[in-house]
């Protein structure tokens, strides 16, 4: 054990002193940093709590506190101050002539009871017990003097200061020699008495009070520039989640698989140039969906598929947990996912409702988990994505017929509160279409072209579908495997359009279709393109059809087969466009 978790376990176990951590200090002279992410800049180095809540969290708890330090060994000793602890500290800071006053009190003949003393780089801390009437916030009490109660802290020996200094309890006043005491009557009343135009504005902002910027911070501090993950994506640390919404069936999960192995091995995201990770990124995957056997099975056939070494290019980068024993809806639920996103670039998580167990995600209150996950990545400084379900279709069932801005499940709060909204779409066996129908609050307005990928299933020996790559196609390429797509769905209707037609020169459509039977948009669709393509002509007018057979469908009707094999191309079987095609 290290002397910080030494102190923080005595203190909790001796003198009952709830405890919690603090951002740590670390380096010497000018190159002191704080751990934070501001580092050397920061203005409260080792004097914020490493998480948010952590005040509202402090405890006594062994495990707690081994936990806590054991992910972060450097991090200062916090101790609440008012009802959470039973103590109020008196700040005395001298640069405000703080002590002065106690010597003006003390020469009036005022007393100043021994209790726990804790030198400061800007004062000193003296620890009472907690009045009945509680004390909020950092209270101004007089010239240079403060009391801490609820929602404030003090940093407790043997934390570093922001000079580098320890903090340190006066040789003979730590709380093993002298314990704390009711505060005494003198400053009491200075309490009861104190009217608000009294008070004097806190010189540090602690509990209730928060710091602010200026104006001159408003209009003319340097404004950091997004960190971005995937800037083609709209992917950014420390903002709000993105979501991907999609129909069961689409792919969703195998698509943003393949984004996590180009993430780590710093590929091109589906082989798009216009999609590239910054750098090689560490990635969590949560999977509360699908589970490990189908997960491992779809990243080993992935990695095929994409060339990857998963030993010289994945180890160390990508890290997975099924049903992680933890749910959005936990009490402890921040603490937790923020302890065990530290050290990562990107999370996935699939699916968002597994993460909120027991929750309706049409009520407005479900936007406040994604709240939570904001504040997360801000303080891990990590990316989310989450995978979430689309609410229904259209009339005819289509994941097409759905608005794409009204596509998320459940209440608009899911959609306000995230970052980028990615919808994904297609039918079974076509490109999918990946559209982003909301911005990320750090996009530069850059308009964003849909994005087309296609499942490429690649043979390895005897297995046709061994591996598997995802890769971008174009908008036309996309369209024309849509449409070849469909002809194979549409083969067995075009075949019996057409020898109905032979049979019956000058058919009905009503009849037509009562001999082809099936779907109608489908027949629909058939018919217009068999007539589009010259293998059927319309002999009537465009309201009273008659059908027949043109010589396009003739001449494919007279082609002669040799034996009982159709030959590559043939509408009969199934497989592609008939041929041959009209000049």
């Amino acid at each position: 054990m290290g002397p910080l978790l030494d102190a923080a376990l005595s203190y909790a176990k001796a003198w009952k002193w709830p405890v919690f951590p603090l951002h740590g200090v670390h380096g010497e002279g000018d190159a002191i940093a704080c751990t934070c992410d501001a580092g050397p800049t920061c203005d409260r180095k080792g004097r914020h709590p490493r998480f948010p809540e952590a005040i509202q969290r402090a405890t006594c708890d062994e495990a707690t506190i081994r936990q806590w330090w054991a992910e972060c060994p450097d991090a200062n000793i916090g101790l609440p101050t008012g009802a959470t602890s039973g103590i109020v500290a008196l700040e005395i800071n001298p640069a405000e002539d703080g002590a002065a006053t106690i010597y003006d009190a003390l020469e009036a003949g005022h007393e100043l009871p021994g209790v726990p003393w804790l030198d400061t780089s800007s004062g000193a801390l003296h620890l009472f017990q907690a009045p009945e009437d509680p004390i909020k916030g950092r209270l101004p009490v007089d010239r240079g003097l403060y009391l801490r109660g609820d929602g404030s802290f003090v940093v407790l020996e043997p934390s570093t200061s922001e000079d580098g200094s320890p903090y340190r309890f006066r040789d003979g006043a730590g709380p093993g020699m002298v314990a704390p005491v009711p505060l005494p009557p003198w400053i009491l009343d200075k309490v009861a008495g104190r009217q608000p135009s009294d008070a004097k504005p806190p010189a540090e902002p602690d509990g209730y009070i928060f710091a602010v910027r200026s104006a001159a911070d408003i209009f003319e501090a340097p404004i950091s520039d997004a960190d971005w993950l995937v800037r083609g994506l709209q992917l950014c640390r420390g903002a709000r989640p993105a979501i991907v919404v999609a129909f069961s069936g689409t792919g969703k999960t195998l698509i943003l698989q393949a984004l996590v192995l180009a993430c780590v091995t710093g590929r091109a995201i589906w082989g798009s140039e216009l999609l590239l990770p910054n750098g090689r990124l560490r990635v969590l995957h949560l999977d509360v969906d699908q589970g490990e056997r189908a997960s491992f099975k779809r990243y080993r056939k992935l990695a095929r598929g994409m060339g990857i070494d998963w030993r010289a290019e994945v180890q160390g980068q990508l890290c997975y947990r099924a049903f992680p024993p933890m749910s959005l809806t936990d009490e402890d639920a921040e603490q937790r996912l923020l302890a065990n996103v530290r050290g990562y670039d990107l999370v996935i998580i699939d699916a968002f409702l597994g993460m909120i167990p027991g929750e309706d995600d049409n009520k407005a209150t479900v936007g406040r988990f994604l709240h939570l996950m904001r504040r997360v990545a801000a303080g891990a400084n990590v990316g989310f994505v989450i995978i979430h379900h689309t609410g229904k279709g259209g009339g005819d069932g289509s994941n097409a017929a759905i608005d794409p801005k009204r596509a998320l499940r459940g209440s608009s709060t899911i959609r306000d509160n995230a970052g980028a909204v990615f919808l994904i779409s297609g039918e079974k066996g076509e490109p999918k279409r990946i559209e982003l129908t909301k911005d990320a609050e750090d996009s530069d307005g850059e308009p964003f072209e849909p994005i087309y990928v296609e499942f490429r299933d690649i043979p390895i020996g005897d297995n046709p579908r061994a591996a598997l790559d995802i890769v971008a196609v174009t908008e036309d390429e996309a369209k024309e495997r849509a449409e070849e797509e469909k002809k194979k769905q549409w083969a067995p209707t075009m075949k019996k359009a057409l020898l109905a037609t032979q049979r019956c020169p000058g058919i009905s459509k009503t009849k037509l279709f009562d001999d082809v039977k099936g779907n109608r948009d489908v027949f629909n669709d058939v018919v217009a393109w068999l007539l589009r393509k010259g293998f059927v002509e319309n002999k009537g007018s465009d309201t009273r059809h008659k059908y027949e057979l043109g010589e396009v469908g003739q001449a494919w009707l007279d082609k002669p087969f040799a034996g009982s094999r159709r030959p590559s191309g043939d509408v009969r079987t199934g497989e592609t466009e008939p041929d041959p095609e009209p000049e």
